[in-house]
C-alpha cells in the first residue's frame, strides 16, 4: 500500500489504543538515611513534583525538579516528621508536620519550594488537621478534629481560617479538594457533597453505596472518587455538575477500585485497585474503557510495576511504583510521535512523497532510484512534530532506521534550533547505518527553548548518505520508529 505518512498507521505502534499514550517513566528516588520509600502526590507546570518519602526522622516530604534535585520539606518544633499534599502554580505547596501521633499530632503547614516552612496557626477550637488541597488561587481545604466531632476547614490567604459546620442531619463533615473557582467537594458521614459558596450539595449514591469518597473536583466540576458497595467492595467513577454518578469500568481481575483525577479535557481519568498486593495504576477514557498503565510502558523503562498515578491536565502523570524491590516516586511523561514529513533529494524537495513513500503500518520505507554503482548524493529526511507538555522537561529524539542494501552508509541526526532558525547549530550526532536496524538517541541539551517552537512544535532531519558506490538500482532508508520523548 502506498501512501502518505500518518501518526497511526505508520510510526505509531499498532498495540496502543488511540486514547492512550504510551509513558516512559523517571525514578524520583528517596531522601538519605530514610526507607527507600517514597510517593509522589502533585506537580505544577514550572516541572516541580511534591514527595513523602522518609528519612531518618521517619516521614520526610521533598520537593523535586530537573534543576534542584530533592529539596527537603522540614517540620516544625517538636513537629519533625512531613507530609506532603498539593502545590500549585504559583510554587506554593501544602501538607502537614506531625510527631508520629495519629491523627493529634498533626498541624497543617505550607512550604516555599526552596523549603521555606509555613505553620498556619489553627484557629481556637480545633485540635489538630490533616494535610490540605491548596487551589493556584491560595484556597486550602481540609478537615480536623473539634470537641464536637471532625470539621471541614478552609484557610484564605489574608482571612485566615474558616470552620464549615456538616449539614443538616450529619454530624461530621471533611473537604477534600478545591477547583480554582473555589468549589469544594468532600463528605458528611459517610455521603459524598458539594460545598460551594457556604452551601452543601449532595451527591448521588447508587443503589447498595455503603459510603462514597470523593478525591477531586475540576475546574469543570466534576468530581471523582469511590463508593463502598461491599465489606470490601468499592467501585470508581465521577460525579457529573448535575450530582450525577458516572460509575468507571472494573479493571478486569480486580474488585475494588479508586479514582483519583481527570485530565482538563475530561478524555482520562486515572485510578488504581486496591484489592490486594500493590495495587495497579489504571487509566480510563470513556471510548476505549479501562486499562493498567504499566500495557502503556514504553520498553526504555520497563520493569516498574505502577500502583497509583496521579494525571495532570497535559497527561503527565505522577505517583508510585515498584521497581528494583523498592516502592518509588516517579513520574511518567508521554512519548510523542512526529505528525508530518518531508523528504528532500540533494537541493530539491518533493513534500511528502506519496510514489516514494512505502508504509506497511510499521515502517517507512524512502527509496532513492540511481544510476548503479554510482556515488549518489545524500538523502534527506524531515520529521515534524509537536508535543502538548509544557513543563521544562528535556527532550529526547529516538528513531530506528536501516538502510536495504548492504554497504557502507552514514546517519547524521540534528534536531532543528528555534532560536536560530535552522539545524546545525543544535545537538546533533553520527552514527553508521546499515542493513540491520539500529536505535539512535539524541537528547537536546541546554535551554529547552532551542527545541520547542511556536505551537510547542519540534522537528529533526536525518541526513544518509553512502561512502561509496552503491550497487543495484536504488537504496532505500527504512524509518521503523520516529518519535519525541519527553524526559524529567
Amino acid at each position: 500500500m502506498r501512501t502518505l505518512l500518518t501518526l497511526t498507521s505508520i510510526l505509531a505502534a499498532a498495540t496502543y489504543a488511540a486514547a492512550f499514550p504510551r509513558y516512559v517513566v523517571t525514578d524520583l528516588g528517596d531522601l538519605p538515611g530514610g526507607a527507600d520509600l517514597s510517593r509522589a502526590m502533585d506537580s505544577n507546570e514550572a516541572g516541580y513534583v511534591v514527595v513523602t518519602g522518609t528519612s531518618a526522622v521517619g516521614e520526610s516530604a521533598f520537593v523535586w525538579s530537573r534543576a534542584g534535585g530533592r529539596v527537603p520539606l522540614p517540620g516544625l518544633p517538636g513537629r519533625p516528621q512531613t507530609i506532603v499534599f498539593s502545590i500549585n502554580e504559583h510554587g506554593v505547596i501544602s501538607g502537614a508536620a506531625h510527631d508520629g501521633t495519629w491523627p493529634t499530632g498533626y498541624r497543617p503547614v505550607l512550604w516555599t519550594t526552596s523549603g521555606q516552612v509555613t505553620e498556619l496557626t489553627l484557629p481556637s477550637g480545633v485540635d489538630w488537621a490533616f494535610q490540605g488541597h491548596l487551589s493556584d488561587q491560595g484556597m486550602l481545604v481540609t478537615w480536623g478534629g473539634t470537641p464536637s466531632g471532625r470539621r471541614g476547614l478552609i484557610w484564605r490567604a489574608g482571612s485566615g481560617w474558616e470552620v464549615v459546620a456538616p449539614p443538616a442531619g450529619y454530624s461530621e463533615c471533611g473537604l477534600s479538594s478545591v477547583n480554582n473557582k473555589g468549589e469544594v467537594c468532600g463528605w458528611a458521614d459517610n455521603d459524598p457533597f458539594l460545598y460551594i459558596n457556604g452551601a452543601w450539595i449532595p451527591l448521588d449514591v447508587p443503589a447498595g453505596g455503603l459510603d462514597a469518597y470523593p478525591n477531586f473536583i475540576t475546574d469543570e466540576g466534576r468530581s471523582g472518587g469511590y463508593v463502598r458497595v461491599g465489606s470490601s467492595l468499592w467501585i470508581a467513577g465521577q460525579w457529573n455538575r448535575d450530582g450525577d454518578f458516572i460509575q468507571s469500568p472494573q479493571y478486569p481481575g480486580s474488585n475494588s477500585m479508586d479514582c483519583f483525577t481527570a485530565s482538563a479535557e475530561g478524555g482520562l481519568v486515572s485510578g488504581s485497585t486496591f484489592d490486594g498486593g500493590f495495587g495497579t495504576a489504571t487509566l480510563w477514557s470513556p471510548v476505549d474503557g479501562v486499562v493498567s498503565v504499566n500495557s502503556l510502558l514504553d520498553p526504555s523503562t520497563l520493569g516498574w510495576h505502577l500502583n497509583a498515578m496521579f494525571i495532570e491536565p497535559d497527561r503527565t502523570m505522577i505517583g508510585w511504583g515498584q521497581t528494583n524491590g523498592v516502592e518509588h516516586a516517579c513520574a511518567a511523561v508521554p512519548v510523542g510521535n512526529p505528525i508530518s514529513m518531508n523528504v528532500l533529494f540533494g537541493r530539491h524537495s518533493a513534500g511528502n512523497l506519496e510514489n516514494m513513500a512505502e508504509a506497511d503500518g510499521y515502517s517507512l520505507d524512502v527509496c532513492k532510484f540511481i544510476v548503479p554503482n554510482q556515488t549518489v548524493a545524500p538523502v534527506t529526511v524531515e520529521f515534524d512534530g509537536s508535543c502538548a507538555l509544557t513543563k521544562p522537561f528535556a527532550y529526547l529524539l529516538r528513531a530506528t532506521s536501516s538502510t536495504s542494501v548492504a554497504g557502507s552508509f552514514e546517519q547524521t541526526t540534528d534536531l532543528f534550533d528555534w532560536q536560530s532558525g535552522d539545524y546545525g547549530s543544535g545537538d546533533s550526532r553520527t552514527d553508521a547505518l546499515g542493513t540491520a536496524w539500529k536505535t539512535v538517541e539524541l537528547a537536546g541539551s541546554g535551554n529547552l527553548a532551542r527545541y520547542v517552537g511556536p505551537g510547542q512544535s519540534m522537528r529533526a532531519r536525518f541526513r544518509i548518505k553512502p561512502n561509496g558506490p552503491v550497487s543495484g538500482s536504488a537504496w532505500c532508508v527504512r524509518f521503523d520508529r520516529v518519535e519525541f520523548v519527553a524526559q524529567l
